[in-house]
């Protein structure tokens, strides 16, 4: 019995030993994740994350995110829309068209409709709270993006103040 309880003991100490030994390599590896740039976010908002500061910089009015397959959508004002579809693999630039916004209850409603390769390019942009449960990530708009027959649903925020 107290063999059993000996070899017990050192197996716990064995197990705390690798544990501590690979606790600074595990804590290295955790620490590889991009921190959030900060600098440029308004007061008392979430700090957005590089991509979205980045693309602030380039004077991005308007950017949105989605899933399922990954897209994004940048609006550049007066000048351009730039849509990236199925995790980068097809791109859609357009002149950016004009806007029509209106008031449905609570909720303020922009829409910007033309054309693209062909095909009806209609975006819809609510503001209104959008989780992004992939990301866990809150947005203050949800976005709709239709492109011919195909629908896009996904989250976004305003850079510059605009939709």
């Amino acid at each position: 019995m107290q063999t059993e309880t000996m070899n017990m003991t050192q197996g716990k100490a064995w197990r705390g030993l690798i544990l501590a030994a690979l606790m600074p390599w595990w804590l290295a590896a955790c620490g590889d994740a991009p921190e959030p740039d900060t600098a440029a976010a308004p007061e008392g908002a979430e700090p957005l994350s590089r991509p979205w500061e980045e693309a602030r910089a380039r004077g991005v009015g308007f950017r949105a995110v989605g899933n399922e397959p990954g897209w994004h959508l940048e609006i550049y004002p007066d000048s351009h829309l730039h849509l990236v579809l199925d995790y980068g693999s097809h791109t859609i630039e357009v002149p950016a068209p004009a806007t029509e916004t209106e008031r449905l209850g609570d909720v303020t409603v922009t829409v910007r409709s033309t054309e693209a390769e062909g095909e009806p390019l209609y975006i819809e942009v609510r503001e209104t709270l959008c989780q992004d449960t992939m990301a866990d990530q809150q947005f203050d708009y949800q976005v709709l993006v239709r492109l011919g027959e195909r629908e896009l649903e996904g989250c976004g925020h305003s850079l510059d103040g605009s939709t």
